[in-house]
């Protein structure tokens, strides 16, 4: 049931945003031996994971839907973490399978063509390692080997790092601890080798994942027209996004746990202790950075968890327990139904049509890629960030909201003869907006004021001759 919430609609919206399509060119890049992109967001794993399924039909939903999966096993590798510090009966693990399952940017984020399920999967076992290593030593092998994976499909997984230092000189100091580390930094120097050697066979420069990963970490500006600074006092967002796309019991239970820890001191195992050190460090310094849903991905699972397990615990009575999860499913439902499933529709596939009726075999867009799984095979589209990039002899133009979104290349300034107009509703998922934050700096109220103008607007395409 979690599998088909979210492969519901999946072949209707086409790919979600700009990220999701451009990793949807570079892996037909790859096929045609153009490897320029293969470090592109320093996530060359993930490339290197999907070309050869890409291969066996060619078909953007097939990925999609192995990227469901990898969610769905996610979900579940968190919640046998979870149930084996917490001691869950079965029908509570299935419970909280259903609930953490459908939540809505767990939902959301597996219909992304991009590194997030992966980068999920991959770090979620690694994490089920570590928490191994405790009875084993030789776990820590494979849990440096998931984290680094994980690392290079994601390099946000840098922001684990410290933490990791952290819970490591906190919680278990033995005499293994230098060995440990040397351990975790070889499984990194090996996949750094691998990169380099790669790029000399395909011609690439020798230090090109490097480079990318430096500009990804330290250096990043994904907006030419905007300064994005590093730190982002938008505290709250998070926060705000919990009440108001998820359910609200996760942050009941959060905020009822954090009272109980003030008032009465409770003996805690070892296991307990460092999951929640985890999600408060990641919260907390994730709270100061640049925002978007997707910058709690990696604790979102067992925050839910936590979240939900507290809740249940405020009500003795199994009777009424069974009556909270199922009004606390059918919250979800709804949660899913306003927010996914509404935007799931899509006119990029009339746009094309429009396009081949038309005899256009050439197109420009507004910094959005959105119409390239639509496209028929003799239909160019280039992408142009500015509307000062257009050229004189550019024809056909599809002014795309996508630039608004985005904040980039002041497009509202183009004349041209207006061919046709489209509404189109997956620009008016509120995710797109709130994932853009980290790309034009919005606040979390400035990303939801924008929702609702677009969702007003008359149409969101424009078919535009230049000439």
């Amino acid at each position: 049931m979690i599998t088909l919430i979210r492969a519901f609609k999946i072949s209707q919206v086409g790919l979600f945003d700009y990220d999701s399509a451009k990793n949807l060119l570079i892996i037909k890049e790859l096929i045609e031996g153009n490897y320029s992109n293969l470090f592109h967001h320093s996530s060359p794993t993930f490339y290197l994971l999907f070309l050869p399924l890409y291969r066996l039909s060619e078909s953007y939903l097939l990925l999609e839907v192995i990227g469901i999966f990898a969610n769905v096993i996610a979900v579940f590798i968190a919640l046998r973490v979870f149930s084996e510090k917490w001691n869950l009966p079965f029908w509570e693990e299935v419970t909280f399978f259903l609930l953490v399952g459908s939540s809505t940017f767990l939902v959301v984020s597996s219909r992304y063509l991009t590194i997030e399920n992966v980068s999920l999967l991959l770090f979620n076992l690694a994490l089920y390692f570590y928490f191994l290593s405790y009875q084993k030593f030789k776990y820590w092998w494979i849990f440096s080997v998931f984290l680094t994976l994980a690392f290079t499909v994601n390099y946000k997984v840098v922001l684990f790092f410290p933490c990791l230092l952290l819970i490591e000189l906190s919680y278990r100091k033995d005499k293994h601890l230098i060995k440990r580390f040397i351990i975790t930094a070889t499984t990194l120097v090996g996949v750094f080798i691998f990169y380099i050697a790669l790029s000399v066979i395909l011609e690439l420069p020798a230090f090109t994942y490097l480079k990318h990963l430096y500009v990804q970490i330290f250096a990043r500006n994904p907006n030419p027209e905007i300064t994005i600074p590093l730190l982002n006092f938008d505290v709250f967002f998070y926060l705000k996004y919990i009440i108001q796309f998820e359910n609200i019991a996760i942050l009941t239970g959060l905020v009822v746990l954090l009272i109980f820890k003030l008032l009465k001191k409770k003996e805690e195992s070892t296991g307990k202790k460092i999951i929640q050190f985890f999600l408060l460090f990641f919260f907390v310094g994730m709270s100061f950075l640049a925002k978007a849903p997707r910058g709690l991905l990696f604790i979102y699972p067992l925050l839910f968890l936590l979240g939900y397990w507290q809740f249940l615990q405020l009500f003795r009575s199994k009777i009424i327990q069974v009556g909270i999860i199922l009004i606390c499913l059918l919250w979800n439902a709804w949660q899913i139904n306003e927010h996914i499933y509404q935007y799931a529709d899509s006119n990029y596939k009339q746009v094309a049509t429009t396009l081949k009726s038309s005899g256009i075999n050439t197109i420009k867009t507004s910094a959005a890629l959105g119409i390239t799984p639509f496209v028929f095979s003799n239909t160019a589209v280039e992408v142009v960030f500015h509307a000062d990039s257009l050229k004189p002899t550019d024809q056909y133009f599809l002014k795309d909201d996508c630039w608004k979104i985005a904040k980039i290349g002041a497009f509202d300034k183009i004349e041209g003869k207006s061919l046709k107009k489209w509404k189109e509703p997956s620009l008016c998922s509120p995710f797109l907006y709130l994932e853009s934050c980290e790309y034009n700096n919005n606040t979390y109220g400035e990303a939801l004021r924008d929702w609702e103008n677009a969702k007003m607007q008359e149409y969101h395409l424009e078919l535009i001759d230049l000439q």
